[in-house]
């Protein structure tokens, strides 16, 4: 919550980047590349058209991401979600900066922000408030239910950590 935060703290832009890159799960370079009519308002999801090995894949999406998505469109249905100052889709390199940056200010030092790490966070969390393996590796896009096990794992690791903080 601090990261979402600062993220709003800096810029509008910066903050709804950051809570679509966190609540999507998405990798950055999906990210980079969603266009505004990969978004589906009444159905509550982002079409992610070109996902890793080629993969399109549909990720469901709250409605207050999906309000927040429709006011900062405004009406536009077309190209990239998110543009730079100049027009143009931001590269992967400037949304890895702009996760650091945010972290800096909300002063998150126990680990490195990454695009990377809120994707594992928030499947951290999901798993933890009980989203299936299965569907979390579907709307991860993982090839290999192998691959998720990592974080159905970090989320056990987790559960027992706080278990024996409070017994």
């Amino acid at each position: 919550q601090r990261f979402i935060i600062a993220a709003y703290e800096k810029s509008p832009l910066a903050g709804l980047m950051m809570q679509t890159l966190f609540e999507t799960a998405v990798r950055v370079d999906e990210f980079v590349n969603l266009k505004a009519d990969d978004i589906y308002f009444e159905e509550l999801r982002i079409v992610v058209r070109d996902g890793k090995g080629n993969k399109r894949r549909e990720i469901p999406i709250e409605l207050h991401l999906s309000r927040q998505l429709a006011g900062h469109l405004d009406k536009r249905k077309t190209g990239s979600i998110f543009r730079s100052t100049r027009g143009k889709k931001f590269s992967t390199r400037r949304i890895q900066q702009i996760a650091k940056e945010v972290a800096l200010h909300a002063e998150i030092k126990s680990i490195e922000v990454t695009p990377h790490t809120l994707r594992h966070t928030r499947a951290t969390f999901l798993v933890e408030d009980g989203m299936s393996k299965d569907a979390l590796q579907n709307m991860l896009g993982h090839e290999s239910g192998e691959t998720t096990e990592i974080y159905t794992k970090t989320a056990a690791i987790d559960t027992e950590r706080e278990f024996r903080k409070v017994t």
